[in-house]
């Protein structure tokens, strides 16, 4: 089996999350580290072994024994330095989300397939065990028909958000606040629960953030899906103070989905109760570790494991470029209709 030879772009806390992935995956090596802070990077390359360091990750396009780039760089940086790594015939692995907008997301798909190469959004909410789950129970139609969805996302951004020097929920480097950044994982999700969406209506506003160069700290969505069924979703990075249990960031995750014949309640799934199954008049609670044994082993849970096997045996992931693409359609959807004050469709 071929060694696949990764290089990750981004020195923080998410290239950090990719590499430790990455090394408990058979058969891949981390060959190198790109990022302009040199304490960051050094330390970062001490600590998993990486060989290469550099400052620029220009000096890595042309590097022939390196396969595959990690984009985990502030927002805007996720098109040129997917596209530079496209163009160079390597495959991208670029973090979430997509891209700024879909323009920019379309181009990056038609760079992959012009270069031959495979283009992977890291959408690693597809891949928790709870999600999943949740997908095969809707599929089997063990709540009937849904037709409503509840979702909260509740995070405390508040520190980074109110440093102006921070990228973080600015328009001109992440894109926007809240909606394009922690939303895009909860649209992701209802998508691939309900599937496509059809319009959205969203408000938000900067509302504890008192850097005024910041985008919108809290937000509340209304999405209407290509079958009927409707979701209201609540976004914020300004909950100091918070109930639901502390998992990654101290977010606080939850939906609540309704069908014709029971009804799904998903908490935070990194403490259970995860999962409580109402149906046909009986009620269920599954943990986490319960919901984790009760999959099929067929089944990928480990994101960069999947990533590289679709490298490795020239397959298709389960996060699919199109759906991804969807996703970064709602989320434009989504500040057009902020602007508007009306419904916007989420178009195609």
């Amino acid at each position: 089996m071929r060694t696949i030879n990764a290089a990750i772009i981004g020195a923080g806390v998410i290239g950090e999350g990719h590499i430790a992935g990455l090394q408990s995956t058979e058969g891949v090596e981390v060959r190198a580290i790109a990022d302009p802070n040199a304490t960051l990077r050094t330390k970062q390359a001490a600590k998993f072994n990486v060989p290469v360091q550099v400052d620029d990750y220009h000096e890595l396009l042309n590097d022939d024994g390196i396969d595959v780039g990690y984009v985990c760089v502030p927002h805007v940086l996720h098109f040129p330095i997917a596209m530079d790594f496209l163009k160079a015939g390597k495959h991208v692995v670029c973090e979430k989300p997509f891209a700024m907008n879909a323009e920019e997301a379309r181009q990056m798909i038609d760079a992959s397939v012009a270069a031959g190469r495979k283009l992977f959004i890291a959408e690693n909410h597809r891949f928790f065990p709870l999600n999943i789950k949740v997908r095969a129970l809707l599929d089997k139609g063990t709540i009937g028909r849904p037709f409503l969805a509840t979702a909260a996302f509740i995070g405390n951004e508040l520190e980074r958000m109110n440093a102006p020097g921070n990228w973080k929920g600015t328009k001109e480097k992440s894109g926007g606040g809240v909606i394009i950044d922690n939303g895009f994982h909860v649209f992701d999700t209802l998508v691939s629960f309900f599937g496509w969406a059809d319009r959205v209506q969203a408000c938000g506003d900067r509302l504890l953030v008192e850097a005024v160069n910041k985008a919108e700290d809290t937000a509340s969505i209304n999405v209407v899906f290509a079958s009927g069924a409707v979701a209201n979703v609540v976004l914020t990075f300004a909950a100091q103070h918070c109930g639901f249990p502390t998992g990654y960031m101290g977010a606080g995750l939850r939906y609540d989905l309704y069908g014709s014949e029971g009804a799904l309640h998903l908490v935070n799934e990194m403490q259970g109760p995860a999962l409580i199954v109402t149906s046909s008049g009986c009620s269920q609670t599954l943990t986490s570790k319960q919901i984790e044994a009760s999959l099929p082993g067929d089944v990928p849970v480990q994101m960069n494991q999947h990533f590289i096997e679709c490298i490795r045996n020239d397959t298709e992931p389960i996060v699919t470029l199109e759906q991804e693409l969807h996703i970064v359609r709602i989320v434009d959807a989504c500040y057009r209709s902020m602007a508007s004050g009306q419904t916007e469709a989420v178009g195609s």
